[in-house]
């Protein structure tokens, strides 16, 4: 009977010292599960063992002992709106291309950038200090720890408020007027929506414009008047006291894939488009929407 108890205190003491191991919470590359064994539960995937995706080598360092390849971090469980539990006017939304919008359903919205681990997030938004803090997640649960903040993801959109600042939307809108934007999926974007946007070198100013040209659309302005793939557009939000001048004339414009073309409606009065050129669809931040309330 004493071998037996041996091999099995044996075994007890290799099973500890595996769990030991890894007793180290760690979130899983593949699914975003927060784990405690060598392995995760919910997909499989190996703790710290990750295939190449350039020589398919399996590796266990930071780099790939074949090739040299960084290891790749897959952050898709952070794409998203997260809303911060203490405060529900307060949504974090994290992109695929490393964008952090921070907004507020009165105070508008802030754009910063962010880059992670597998278990740490390093934030910059507008012109405060980089803020730095461990993570873990939980289903939908976001738990930033040196920040002792929580978050929870939604599928709710994020919603929030820009007041006009000047007349380039006259006379559809004066200057002063409360707008509500929702973020929605650039997919979502429609002609004619009218959209709180960034500009280039423009990080800190969001400005209010109304989307002419979809990716792939041939632009033109001729004696005032909207042509869209040579189809005339009347826009009787225009008033036709800004369709004269030389800025009714634009000559035609092909806008580039993934890119969106915007005017303002007061046609003499706006730094749209014309002179900044199609915007990136990754600086188009919200489409109007109803007041919430």
């Amino acid at each position: 009977m004493k071998r037996p108890a041996r091999l099995l205190a044996v075994v007890l003491i290799f099973a500890l010292s595996i769990t030991a191991a890894y007793a180290e919470e760690w979130i899983c590359s593949n699914c975003g599960k927060t784990n405690t064994t060598n392995f995760c539960t919910n997909c499989g995937q190996k703790h710290d063992v990750w295939l190449c995706p350039n020589c398919g080598e399996e590796n266990s360092d930071a780099f790939c002992g074949n090739c040299g390849t960084p290891r790749p971090v897959d952050l898709s469980f952070l794409y998203g709106t997260w809303k911060y539990n203490q405060d529900d006017s307060v949504n974090f939304i994290f992109t695929d291309n490393n964008t952090l919008l921070m907004t507020h359903s009165v105070y508008g919205v802030m754009k910063g950038t962010y880059t992670a681990t597998s278990n740490r997030i390093t934030m910059f938004a507008g012109t405060t200090e980089e803020a730095s803090t461990h993570y873990r997640v939980s289903d939908n649960t976001l738990c930033l720890e040196d920040m002792n903040k929580t978050l929870t993801k939604t599928g709710e959109s994020a919603v929030f408020q820009i007041a006009m600042d000047g007349d380039s939307m006259n006379d559809t809108f004066s200057n002063g007027t409360i707008l509500y934007f929702e973020y929605k999926d650039i997919a979502d974007i429609q002609r004619f929506d009218i959209v709180a946007t960034y500009f280039p070198n423009r990080d800190l100013t969001v400005f209010t414009k109304r989307v002419v040209g979809l990716p792939g659309d041939i632009v033109e302005l001729r004696d005032g008047y909207l042509y869209v793939n040579n189809e005339k557009y009347d826009e009787p939000y225009i008033n036709d006291e800004y369709r004269s001048g030389r800025l009714g004339q634009f000559e035609p414009y092909t806008v580039p894939e993934n890119h969106y073309f915007v005017l303002g409606d007061h046609r003499n009065s706006s730094n749209d488009s014309r002179f900044v050129g199609a915007l990136d669809a990754n600086m188009l931040i919200g489409v109007m929407t109803e007041n919430p309330d």
